[in-house]
């Protein structure tokens, strides 16, 4: 009887786990995630309208952060997210403008502007501009 037992539960188990394994077939982009200064940005995309750069060393780029900075989008602090995972991120935890106080007074500078981001594979990517 005990064979029988544990036959039924070891068929029970694989048919549960075949059942599972072959019904998730969902077409949702899996989520997947950068730490940027202790924040979960989403890297998940479906078009390259989903993506945008940012500057990691920059954290979430509050209260003007950058604003002076040389543009180098070849530098590896410059990586592609989601678009609105980072920006409802910096709604969330980034002060608002106007407790920021008035923007600074800086030309900007342009080092290298060659790059972009692109959903690739899912995954929003930085990659060189086609040119």
């Amino acid at each position: 009887m005990n064979k029988n037992v544990a036959l039924i539960v070891g068929i029970v188990l694989v048919a549960v786990v075949g059942f599972i394994y072959f019904n998730n077939t969902s077409d949702e982009v899996p989520d997947v995630f950068v730490n940027i200064e202790g924040y979960n940005v989403s890297v998940s995309c479906e078009s390259d309208n989903d993506c945008k750069l940012v500057d990691t060393s920059l954290g979430l780029s509050c209260c003007w952060a950058g604003a002076c900075a040389v543009l180098d989008y070849s530098k590896d602090s410059f990586i592609g997210v989601e678009q609105s995972s980072f920006d409802k991120l910096q709604l969330n935890n980034c002060p608002s403008p106007s407790q920021c106080g008035p923007a600074p007074g800086c030309p900007l500078a342009v080092k290298n502007i060659d790059f972009l981001a692109k959903c690739i594979s899912n995954v929003c990517k930085k990659v060189p501009v086609d040119k």
